[in-house]
């Protein structure tokens, strides 16, 4: 076996030190990784836009429908309320998932951004950004505070005004109409109904374990 051939098979041999797998992961993250955190923030900002414009426009055509109509307050008037608060609150949903869906992946491209400006070394922030995307891209966790994505849902986004307005002139309804046993009824199951799509939502991985992040919370 000629020198070179023993020189080759000891370099294949060799095995990968610590400083090329940390490159080897640093030049994954921005070639392959980070590309896709645009998408997904995208993605995000769509489901956001679309869940927050589309859920207040029909609502608010739904509520002045009901209210302009000639029959107001009765019995179908009731039942459309009813369904109104029902939309109201699938809509809150999907602009919750979409707004901490924005902070998840725009945190973790922040990360990846600073250290790729900044740093000189990659191990020197390698650590926090393979945290970051185990913990809110691997383990889905929500990186505010629970009450951070409720307050940003009723107030900024406008979705509490809408239920305290569905409420009122539902509550306006039921007492000047005779309820029935139906009417009972729907109200009971608009109730449930939206009672459970909370509660699913307060339970799902974007809600059961919070991991508050400073510089998420900054964003918010």
């Amino acid at each position: 076996m000629t020198d070179i051939h023993r020189t080759t098979r000891r370099t294949q041999e060799r095995p990968e030190s610590p400083d090329d797998e940390v490159h080897s992961v640093y030049d994954w993250i921005l070639t392959e990784y980070y590309g896709t955190l645009t998408s997904e923030v995208s993605h995000a900002l769509d489901q956001l836009h679309n869940a927050t414009n589309w859920g207040l426009t029909l609502i608010t055509a739904g509520l002045v429908a009901v209210i302009s109509r000639s029959q107001f307050p009765d019995t179908a008037s009731l039942f459309i309320l009813l369904a109104l608060l029902v939309v109201c609150i699938h809509f809150s949903v999907r602009v919750m998932k979409g707004y901490i869906n924005v902070i998840r992946f725009g945190l973790i491209q922040r990360r990846i951004t600073a250290s790729a400006l900044y740093d000189t070394e990659p191990s020197a922030s390698l650590s926090d950004i393979r945290t970051a995307i185990k913990d809110y891209h691997v383990d889905w966790l929500l990186p505010l505070k629970r009450r951070d994505v409720y307050i940003k849902c009723i107030l900024e986004l406008g979705y509490g005004y809408m239920i305290i307005i569905i409420a009122a002139v539902l509550m306006y309804t039921c007492i000047s109409i005779r309820m029935d046993q139906t009417d009972w009824i729907a109200l009971v199951i608009a109730i449930m109904l939206a009672a459970a799509e909370t509660g699913l939502f307060a339970r799902s991985p974007y809600m059961h374990r919070p991991r508050p992040d400073e510089d998420a919370r900054r964003q918010r």
